[in-house]
């Protein structure tokens, strides 16, 4: 409110004569009505304005009491696995020909990813394969021969065996047949001792002259009869001791044969063993090589380690070299959430707690689309390397 004085006719006739201006009381902004409440106020105004303004005191105390002020946080930062990815790393050096999945990819755990040159792997596991086949192939022909000589002794043993079987039936029969042979020898020799006794008697009686001559002649004829069958007797039994004599030699001999035919057999079948067992190692060694050939083969395949989206891919495109436990690519985890790992300014530390609340933007994607991801603060650390101090965002 600007107050005025009203100016007397001499001194306005010298303002008016030496400015030439006219002064005007200035409007007033408020209402006539609140001009004389103004002008004359009521008893009860001092008591109403105390009271509103220690009401209006007690609302601004209780408000900045409760109430708080948000200091809002500003950094950049970068989305992680909120465990640590999963680095791909491959145990054998060699160039790429092949890359089959490129970064934001999902991958399962085991899927082969990229493909190296394996020519030479290859060459060497065909190479190995060929030794493998022949040597197998030996194998069986060996065992072939093995069972064909292993059959042969047998045959040649039961045929031997067979043979020395007869001969010993043969002597058998020829040792019963010496047997009665004697016997009848036996009984002839008695017969002639008998029959020479009797031809004495006729002899005798014949010189008496109590029997004829023809009766001496008879018993004489009879005796020479015996005395021949005797010597044809001896002759038979001779005769039957030659044969089993030979019969024992060919049993002999035949028993010769087999024992040499059994060591002969032995023998080759010892060095078809012998020869089986070495082709069997040189089997179980191609086999180990084909496998750690097959091993290379397949290290030639670059594979994921884990099941999840591919984060960072380092090799592109065909025709790089990696070398051995070079990391070609980093997997975020299936089913594990993305944190956003951020450093602050010093000056905002010390208003982080865990539990904030934090809105994220996206670079790659406009927020007036997409709009803004809302989360939390998981973890702050005072003191921190880069990219350790993270918020969880929820959604």
């Amino acid at each position: 409110m600007v107050s005025l004085q009203k100016p007397t006719a001499q001194a306005s006739e010298n303002v008016t004569a030496k400015t030439h201006k006219t002064i005007s009381a200035p409007p007033k902004p408020w209402s006539p009505g609140l001009q004389d409440v103004l002008d004359q106020p009521a008893p009860s105004l001092p008591f109403k304005l105390m009271l509103s303004g220690m009401l209006f005191f007690g609302l601004f105390g209780t408000w900045a009491w409760t109430s708080q002020v948000d200091d809002v946080a500003v950094a950049r930062g970068k989305l992680i696995p909120q465990t640590e990815a999963r680095k791909v790393q491959h145990d054998d050096s060699g160039k790429v020909i092949m890359v089959m999945i490129k970064e934001g990819d999902t991958v399962q755990k085991g899927q082969v990813i990229m493909e190296l040159d394996n020519e030479q792997a290859q060459k060497e596991v065909d190479r190995l394969k060929t030794v493998l086949t022949a040597s197998q192939t030996e194998l069986l022909q060996t065992q072939g021969m093995l069972d064909r000589i292993k059959l042969q002794a047998q045959t040649k043993t039961k045929i031997a065996g067979t043979e020395v079987d007869s001969q010993s039936v043969s002597i058998g029969q020829n040792q019963l047949a010496i047997e009665n042979q004697q016997r009848i020898l036996t009984q002839l020799r008695e017969t002639e001792i008998d029959r020479q006794d009797r031809l004495t008697r006729f002899e005798k009686l014949e010189q008496e002259g109590a029997i004829s001559k023809e009766q001496v002649l008879a018993a004489r004829d009879t005796l020479r009869e015996t005395q021949r069958s005797m010597m044809e007797m001896q002759g038979t039994i001779d005769r039957n001791m030659s044969e089993i004599d030979r019969l024992r030699s060919g049993m002999t001999q035949k028993r010769a044969e087999v024992d040499q035919t059994t060591l002969d057999g032995q023998a080759q079948e010892q060095q078809l063993q012998i020869r089986t067992s070495e082709l069997q190692a040189k089997i179980n060694e191609t086999n180990v090589l084909i496998a750690k050939a097959q091993g290379d083969l397949k290290r030639r395949y670059v594979r994921a380690s884990e099941s999840g989206e591919i984060l960072t891919l380092n090799v592109r495109q065909p025709g790089q070299v990696i070398q051995a436990g070079e990391v070609v690519a980093e997997i975020a985890p299936e089913g594990k959430p993305l944190i956003l790992s951020t450093i602050l300014p010093a000056k905002d530390v010390g208003f982080i707690k865990e539990g904030l609340p934090v809105k994220v933007k996206m670079e790659a994607f406009a927020y007036q689309d997409y709009g803004i991801i809302e989360g939390q603060v998981d973890r702050s650390l005072r003191t921190a390397k880069p990219w350790s101090r993270s918020v969880t965002p929820i959604g």
